[in-house]
């Protein structure tokens, strides 16, 4: 367009087609000739419109700095800290949290198998981020008859479970639908479609783990009990510390997020590889930077338990308040955090955030290549006490 003398006057990066077909589309509008900005200096409805005179447009049609050219980081996924939460399949593997504590009454022995079962509704929107459902989840079970000794959970997935998979693994094999591997799920019917052994292994290890909704304009982050299971509509960060907390929800991962996400129906979604595997971590902390961005997280969360607590509000009610106008004690931790993660990694405040992290990006995958050490996720390991950055706040069940 450029090359031919054209001027490209709008840019949508995800809009929904307003066709038959349920697609979205990239839309970019331009004319002949050289732009009048006075001229669509506003649109119809007398909203003013933001010109930018850009000599590059990147392939995620904004503004901003283009994070296309980012490189992936081995470092970030040399031993994988993030994970997409279960997709339990079918519905019949959850059960009410009342028809829980029957079952663990009867048989207590059962609750090594039943876990409050988390997905990313529940985070943002219900008060103190409390799941409304069990799983029953025997992702470590591979013998049939071990399973069949809980008699009780075993009945309940032989009836609400077995003859589904089953149905699925005929019409597979009868080519009536795709091959998605329905006729190997068959032989571990009792197990979740995809349960991520990985990761219930990687939340096993620490006393809770970071999550947020896996789709979401802007995600928001909390630590979570590991005694919960997270549903595939979350995303699990597998660290427990403070420190690690409070880069992953600076506004220096937020806006690497919002710049590198892929969409979903429009919707922004966070994907492992584009966002976290090239997200650079910072290369050379000092203990008493990490101490302060540790505090300015654990006060962050501090003051967004006592407004839940105190206001009755929910994760997300607390965040679309931080969009208004108006003094805001919480509004002013996240700036007292992203100066605390500023200052740890060395950057100008008066330069582009995301430009420096693309710069911090490129240098970090060029001293990997050269078999230069780097930072990886999290505290580094020249930190002998870990556990003083652990505390003990996070989202867990409640039982009556």
């Amino acid at each position: 367009i450029v090359k031919n003398g054209g001027e490209i006057i709008n840019a949508v990066s995800s809009q929904k087609w307003s066709g038959e077909a349920v697609v979205f589309v990239s839309i970019v509008n331009w004319i002949k000739g050289k732009l009048n900005t006075k001229k669509f200096l506003y649109t119809e409805n007398h909203n003013l419109l933001e010109i930018y005179e850009l000599s590059f447009i990147g392939s995620s049609l904004s503004p901003n700095i283009d994070l296309t050219q980012a490189k992936i980081l081995f470092i970030n996924n040399q031993i994988k800290k993030v994970f997409q939460g279960q997709t339990h399949g079918y519905e019949g593997f959850l059960i009410s949290n009342i028809k829980t504590n029957e079952i663990i009454l009867k048989n207590p022995e059962y609750i090594k198998f039943l876990f409050p079962y988390l997905n990313g509704d529940e985070l943002v929107g219900s008060y103190r981020s409390q799941p409304k459902r069990h799983s029953i989840d025997f992702s470590f079970l591979n013998d049939i008859n071990e399973v069949a000794y809980y008699k009780d959970l075993y009945n309940i997935l032989k009836e609400r479970v077995f003859p589904s998979i089953e149905e699925k693994a005929i019409a597979e094999k009868r080519g009536i639908i795709k091959k998605n591997g329905r006729e190997q799920h068959l032989n571990y019917w009792w197990k979740f479609w995809r349960r991520r052994e990985d990761m219930l292994k990687s939340i096993s290890n620490i006393s809770r783990f970071i999550a947020c909704s896996r789709v979401s304009a802007r995600p928001f982050f909390e630590f979570i009990s590991s005694n919960i299971h997270p549903n595939d509509a979350l995303m699990v960060f597998a660290f427990e510390d403070d420190y690690s907390f409070g880069i992953i929800e600076s506004n220096f991962h937020i806006r690497w997020y919002q710049e590198k996400c892929s969409t979903l129906k429009g919707d922004a979604r966070y994907t492992t590889t584009s966002i976290w595997d090239t997200f650079p971590w910072p290369q050379n902390p000092t203990i008493k930077q990490i101490e302060k961005v540790a505090a300015a997280a654990k006060a962050l969360r501090d003051a967004r338990n006592e407004a839940i607590e105190k206001y009755k509000m929910t994760l997300r009610d607390i965040y679309r308040k931080l969009e208004l106008p108006g003094k805001n004690p919480i509004k002013d931790l996240h700036k007292n955090l992203d100066n605390a993660v500023m200052e740890t990694y060395g950057f100008d405040k008066d330069k582009d955030i995301l430009q420096q992290l693309l710069d911090l990006n490129f240098d970090v995958a060029g001293r990997e290549e050269k078999g230069e050490k780097v930072q990886p996720p999290g505290l580094p390991d020249w930190i002998e006490n870990k556990k003083q950055f652990v505390t003990d706040d996070c989202v867990r069940f409640l039982t009556d």
